[in-house]
């Protein structure tokens, strides 16, 4: 079976196959429509097949074609799934689909990895994992048609499996020894676009987690901001803008036209970053208490890392932190890592190191 690993997030979706390979594209999709007036410059993507992503998806229960990712900006039906629970939403499953069509070679079975929320992972995974395994649709990209199903499921939690990106190379070598070190307390803070997963382990035979000090801090993610962003754009303009709008500033640094006036939000979008980011270190502080002076090292995963870092110094949260190298990609990376210790414990290799996946946080 090839092995690829998907993480739909609530900002972009990411996936990883087993020979690298990776997709990233924005959790956005919208009905397709004529595109003639685009076609009259330039290809909008300058060359990123990704960035024109046209899927037609079909299951029982619904046929159609899509803008999908950054392709789907450009419409003003464009819409993102942002329910707590997004399993069965059609969004979710043309974005596994299409992940799937991109990523695994024609003819392969497919074996599917997919992190949930910590929180969410609790009462979630029963169902993604039954959605997955029910899971039939035929999928078209750019002239390649593909009947998409899945032989094999595997579900985990995020932060739990972001923690084996943090810590271990693909071929099993531990990135920092001195932390694998038994009775060393490690913290992943797995900040994304609506939450934020913080995961504590402790390094025994395998990593051990700590449920009292794991948890999730949910509307916490890089969508306030927007939203705080969209309130402001309200009180200065009178106008009120849709999140697609608001994230567009974001990318422009806060500078727009509106009404034959030029505005500058860069600073306030500093202070917006800066206002979350106190938030959920005093959350994460309280919670923690006088446990936190136990904890060895804290490592920021997520997307969201990549939105603060210019405004904020997340190192201070801690007397020693690490930001895991393109933060965004972590989950995806760390799911690939947990299916293949699933994979050689079955088999008895121990190629990929000692450290065994933590079975309460895992569902094969």
């Amino acid at each position: 079976m090839y092995k690829i690993s998907v993480d739909p997030g609530y900002g972009y979706v990411k996936a990883i196959s087993e020979s690298g390979k990776q997709v990233r594209f924005p959790s956005l999709a919208a009905p397709s429509h004529d595109r003639f007036l685009t076609g009259l410059l330039d290809s909008y993507g300058n060359g990123d097949l990704y960035k024109e992503l046209v899927v037609h998806y079909e299951d029982e229960d619904i046929a159609g074609e899509f803008f999908v990712g950054d392709l789907a900006k450009h419409s003003r039906f464009a819409s993102s799934a942002y329910d707590e629970n997004k399993i069965n939403h059609i969004h979710t499953k043309v974005f596994l689909a299409s992940a799937a069509l991109l990523l695994a070679p024609d003819q392969e079975k497919i074996w599917i990895g997919c992190g949930l929320p910590l929180e969410h992972f609790k009462v979630q995974r029963e169902e993604m994992q039954d959605m997955l395994h029910s899971f039939r649709a035929k999928v078209r990209i750019f002239g390649k048609t593909r009947d998409i199903s899945f032989e094999k499921v595997s579900i985990f939690a995020q932060g739990a499996s972001s923690v084996y990106d943090a810590l271990m190379y693909h071929n099993g070598r531990p990135r920092y020894p001195e932390l694998l070190r038994k009775g060393s307390q490690i913290a992943m803070i797995n900040w994304g676009t609506r939450t934020v997963d913080v995961v504590v382990f402790k390094v025994d035979d395998a990593f051990q987690i700590q449920p009292e000090l794991s948890f999730t801090l949910d509307d916490y993610g890089a969508m306030e901001i927007r939203r705080m962003l969209q309130q402001t754009f309200s009180k200065e303009t009178g106008y009120t803008i849709s999140v697609l709008e608001a994230e567009q500033i974001l990318q422009d640094k806060g500078l727009f036209y509106y009404k034959g006036k030029e505005y500058n939000f860069s600073s306030y979008i500093t202070v917006l970053k800066k206002h979350l980011t106190r938030l959920v270190f005093d959350s994460i502080k309280s919670r923690w208490g006088a446990q936190s002076g136990f904890i060895r090292t804290v490592f920021f995963s997520g997307g969201t890392v990549e939105d603060l870092k210019d405004a904020v110094d997340l190192t201070s949260f801690h007397h020693d932190v690490h930001l895991v190298e393109d933060p965004q990609f972590a989950d995806a990376r760390g799911v690939l890592y947990m299916m293949r210790l699933q994979q050689m414990k079955r088999k008895g290799d121990a190629s990929l190191g000692n450290l065994q996946p933590v079975s309460a946080m895992n569902q094969g």
